[in-house]
């Protein structure tokens, strides 16, 4: 539930046709398999050894770099994964995979332009490609060119319209966008369709409160938010937050000892306790809330501190 890099690696897998290659020698076909197998299994480092084999008896096996490019992916060594995509794709420069893959890896590095010129390429090769157009779209979006990455989601989803994922980040640029109802309506398709999808809860009733107002419909998202990650810290500071400025501060409090529980280092959820003891005659505690906040780094109670004058 943090502000955590997102990517999606596509349920593709990889395309590998060896009947079309019949002059590939055996032992080479032999190692490439075993290497998927041990692939699938989780087993990389295993997997990277026997298509290394592979290639080394077969050195035009456009597949098994492919493949093992995938297992360097998968073992988070993005640049190894970038130099076998790029191998495979001077071997068979019209394989789509390989684009993608490549553009994965890329964006894992934070090579977001290089990342959008591989999807785009694959595109080109396919333009009904639409786990590229929801890769591409991820790149756009953090560019900051939310509407940009808004066509590209709404191309993904045209393609494939039960896709939770690309609904829920589609409401996240309409939310940047103050495209307040369109999120919502995002958000709405990506519970309909991924009804566990907490991060979708999350944002639906953050846009409700803070932007449309509706602290009731805001109240049960948060609910369900707890409800689905009750480890999840920000589920219960918002909530109290909700609870507090609904005057219901005892049971904002209940929800901001959790925050605190859960999160010790957590400022704001001091600075919205400390506010709300104040309110209920606790001014002690209260102060010594917004003194803890500052400590910790809240500007925002910094002003608390001045206007409550607690020392």
């Amino acid at each position: 539930m943090n502000n955590r890099k997102h990517f999606y690696l596509a349920s593709w897998g990889i395309i590998f046709i060896l009947s079309s290659i019949p002059a590939y020698s055996q032992d080479a076909v032999a190692y490439y398999d075993r290497g998927k197998a041990k692939a699938k299994a989780g087993d990389f480092k295993g997997a990277i050894a026997d298509f290394s084999k592979c290639i080394e008896l077969k050195a035009d096996f456009a597949d098994a770099y492919l493949a093992r490019g995938d297992a360097w992916f998968d073992s988070n060594d993005f640049n190894k994964a970038i130099v076998d995509c790029s191998r495979a794709l001077e071997i068979s420069p019209g394989t789509q995979q390989a684009y993608l893959l490549r553009g994965l890896s890329k964006y894992r590095l934070d090579d977001l332009d290089g990342a959008i010129i591989d999807y785009s390429a694959a595109l080109k090769l396919n333009p009904e490609f639409e786990t590229a157009y929801y890769n591409r779209a991820l790149a756009i979006m953090e560019k900051g060119e939310f509407q940009h990455a808004i066509n590209d989601y709404s191309q993904a989803i045209a393609l494939q319209p039960e896709w939770a994922d690309a609904y829920f980040f589609r409401a996240r640029c309409n939310e940047q966008l103050n495209k307040n109802k369109e999120a919502i309506e995002d958000f709405n398709k990506a519970i309909e369709f991924s009804p566990n999808l907490t991060e979708a809860y999350l944002h639906r009733g953050l846009t409700l409160f803070y932007e449309m107002g509706d602290k009731k419909g805001a109240l049960v998202d948060m609910n369900k938010v707890i409800e689905l990650a009750p480890s999840y810290y920000g589920g219960y500071f918002y909530r109290g937050t909700i609870y507090q400025v609904s005057f219901d501060v005892k049971n904002a409090l209940k929800d901001f000892d959790k925050a605190i529980e859960l999160e010790p280092g957590f400022s704001e959820a001091y600075h919205m306790r400390g506010l709300g003891k104040i309110i209920l005659a606790d001014k002690k505690g209260g102060c010594n809330d917004l003194l803890k906040a500052v400590k910790l780094g809240s500007e925002d109670a910094v002003d608390s501190v001045k206007t409550n004058k607690c020392k």
